[in-house]
Parts: C-alpha cells; structure tokens; sequence
C-alpha cells in the first residue's frame, strides 16, 4: 500500500501542475506563491492585536498604499506547516509518561550521544555533500537532513540552505524508513507480539512480551535491553517524527528513546546551525 506521507506529495504536485496550467506560462510560480506565502499563522495573530490595541493613526497619503504595505496572505501550506510545527510539543507529552526511562542511566547517554551525533552529523553531511560537488546552498540543506520539517525549516534557512532539497531529503528519511522499520525491527525483535512463553526477559529470545509497551503510561521496573535503547535512538535519530510514531503504534519499548533522541537531536541541529562559532564553522565547510 502506498505510503500516505508520498501520496499527499504526489497528489500535492499533481494538483499544482494541474492548477498552473490555468494561469498560462507563469503560473507555477503563482500557485505555489498563493499555496504559501510565507506567513505564520502566529504573525496574523500578533498582528491583529496590535491593530485592536494601538491608537489610529493618521492617514499618510501614497500613490499606492498597498505596494507599501501588502495585507498578509495566509495559505493553506501556511495553515499545514503551523500545525505542523505545533506537533514537536506533542513529544513532549509523551516524554512526561516515560519519565522512568529518560531519567535513567540509559537516557543520560541517549542525551549525549545524541549531543554528539548532531554535531557530527551538521559538520560532516555539509563536508561530504559538498566533496561530491554540490553547491553551498544543496550541501548546507544536507545538514539538517535528519529533523523534522517543523524544525529543519529554521536551521536550512539561518545557513542559507536549499529549502527544497532540504525538505525532500526530510521527507525521503521518513518514507523509506517506514517502508523499513517493519522488516528490520521485526528481525531485531524490538517490534514484536506477545510471546506464550513467559521466559526471563534477559534471556536471548527478543519475542518477550517486555518488548511491547502494554500501557504507554504504565510504570515498569524492568531494565530495558540495550538492542532496545540502540534502536530505539537510531530510529530517533533517522526517522524522526515519522519514525517515532511507527514505535509508538507497535507499542515498542524503544518508543521513548525515540523520542527523546528525536528531540535532542532536532534541538541540537538547531543550535549548530543559528548558534556562532558552530555556524560560521558550518559555513565555510560548505563553501569550500
């Protein structure tokens, strides 16, 4: 069955080229400036009580007042992405019913490991990107190719990366990881159904039901096994948003840290990218 994230692409693009066809030889760039327009929704929001809170003020005559201030436009890509960069503050609510696992020995080193590959992964995708010859804006998108859109969208546009490219590789990790995870996990065992043998769980059969989360938010004493923890972070890591929620429907115990990587890792790229000297250093690797 076709994945949902790559059908709304494919029926996304189908429906702008259809449209554009009606606008004649410029009418790409009209749809897709209409689609989105570049306006958060919390900027109408801000503005519109500015405009009730702040006195009249006196009209200024001008040959055209709207060339000098355009009224905002919001569309629907506007209205998709708001939405979309509320959903990093979901996690968050998922993160406080693992509470157990996060402040553990194993999420203290999920957090630094984590620390560590975003910087690794900043540095050294913009390098290689541009070894094999891309230019500086295609090889600065490569660095935050493994974060969710809500917060790669940021950190490409504070080093002049290419956007598009940046959100086709974010949305490619996601595809081609769901299109995965079941094959792979299940050959780990991280993923797997309850098992009718009730064996110690720190034996090797991997088919133990401690490996599925009956209850999210149940509390459970049980270490978790390291194949667990390992998944669960490289899956954080590479499949972010989509990856994480894959976890959760299969009720995997590597779920949480999923999450938690997911979020240190996004909130990391972020600062390697807005953040001098880690920008500056960034920069002048893809410039090369």
């Amino acid at each position: 069955m076709l994945n949902p994230v790559l059908a709304t692409v494919l029926l996304m693009i189908a429906y702008t080229r259809l449209k554009a066809l009606a606008f004649g030889t410029d009418g790409l760039a009209y749809v897709l400036q209409s689609f989105s327009c570049g306006t958060p929704l919390y900027s109408l929001w801000s503005s519109a009580v500015a405009r009730a809170s702040a006195p009249t003020p006196t009209p200024t005559p001008t040959p055209n007042p709207e060339l000098i201030s355009p009224p905002a436009r919001f569309g629907a890509g506007d209205a998709a992405l708001s939405i979309l960069e509320c959903g990093i503050l979901t996690w968050g609510l998922k993160l406080s019913q693992c509470r157990r696992q996060i402040f553990s020995a194993a999420g203290l080193a999920v957090l630094a490991l984590c620390a560590a590959a975003a910087a690794a992964n900043v540095l050294l995708s913009a390098l290689l990107a541009r070894a094999i010859g891309l230019r500086a804006p295609e090889a600065l998108a490569f660095a935050a190719r493994c974060t969710t859109l809500a917060l790669a969208k940021p950190a490409t546009e504070a080093v002049a990366g290419n956007a598009v490219v940046n959100a086709t590789l974010v949305v490619g990790n996601g595809v081609l990881g769901q299109l995965m995870y079941p094959l792979v996990l299940g050959r780990l065992g991280v993923v797997a159904g309850p098992s009718p043998s009730p064996q110690s769980s720190h034996g090797a059969d991997l088919d133990h039901r401690s490996w599925v989360v009956r209850d999210t938010g149940a509390s459970d004493d049980e270490e978790d096994d390291p194949v667990v923890i390992a998944a669960g972070v490289a899956i954080g890591i590479n499949g972010a948003a989509m990856g994480v929620s894959y976890l959760y429907e299969a009720k995997s115990r590597a779920a949480p840290y999923a999450a938690l990587a997911m979020t240190v890792f996004g909130v990391m790229t972020v600062v390697f990218t807005t953040v001098e000297p880690f920008k500056g250093i960034l920069i002048n690797l893809a410039s090369r």
